[in-house]
């Protein structure tokens, strides 16, 4: 006679879906998640090691399965993902954005600085502008607005009136701060010496005579009776003793230019 042996009841009750009798012994029919002989083993799931030993922090055992719980940075059934943090674009103004384990750098555009390039550089905070140049601040640069007289990146070269050689006819240029001074060479006047001076403006020659103005000098055309740089000498025509037996008149002269005698 064939013994049952499923009679003894050797399958965990708890455990087990029913026992099969065979020829000389008994199967179990396990509920999922256990095993054994006698179904008296829970399966462990995560014994296979099924989650990322990168990103993982340890797997959790369930009933029938198993689940995985990610460090920070990492996603994924398994863990295996590394999260782009970089995909929400976090760099500002043009900064690259480079992705680290839960977290990520910024390489910031020039010009910029901070964790997300968020901070334009005052470029103007060193005071680059010399000479009380005004400084405006550019991205990644800076202007000056120099005063007058001042010319340069930083303002820093004082601008040279007389390169341009403003002075005329041979005058002498002095450079001062935004500006000059001509020295004139004698015969000129004017702010540049671009005036000849006209001496006969203040009529040099007397008694009548003309004035003739040349470069810094003039000539007088003196009238009859006159000579002399500025026709100032009354000519003594008696001075030549043209009477012949007679008197002469020294004392006047005739409309003629002549004395009389």
């Amino acid at each position: 006679m064939e013994i049952n042996e499923c009679d003894s009841h050797p399958c965990n009750p708890v455990n087990s879906i029913a026992c099969v009798d065979a020829v000389n012994g008994y199967v179990c029919q396990c509920l999922p998640g256990y095993t054994g002989l006698q179904c008296q083993t829970k399966i462990n799931y995560c014994q296979s090691n099924p989650c990322s030993n990168t990103g993982s922090v340890t797997c959790v055992d369930g009933a029938l399965s198993w689940s995985c719980v990610c460090k920070s940075g990492y996603t994924g059934v398994s863990c295996a993902t590394n999260i782009n943090e970089c995909a929400s674009a976090p760099c500002m103004n043009g900064g690259v954005c480079t992705d680290r384990v839960d977290g990520w750098t910024c390489a910031c555009a020039a010009g910029f600085i901070g964790s997300r390039c968020e901070t334009e550089v005052d470029e103007c905070s060193s005071q680059p502008c010399q000479n009380f140049g005004a400084c405006t601040d550019r991205v990644n640069g800076f202007t000056c607005s120099c005063l007058a007289g001042y010319s340069g990146l930083r303002c820093q070269t004082d601008i040279n009136e007389c390169a341009s050689r403003p002075c005329l006819n041979a005058g002498v240029c002095y450079d001062s701060l935004a500006s000059y001074t001509c020295v004139c060479a004698t015969g000129y006047s004017g702010t540049v010496c671009g005036t000849e001076i006209n001496e006969c403006d203040s009529a040099p020659c007397a008694n009548g005579g003309t004035c003739t103005d040349f470069l810094s000098r003039y000539t007088c055309a003196c009238a009859a009776g006159y000579a002399g740089l500025q026709c100032r000498s009354n000519i003594d025509e008696c001075a030549s003793n043209p009477c012949v037996n007679g008197l002469y008149n020294r004392s006047r002269i005739a409309s003629a230019a002549l004395g009389f005698c």
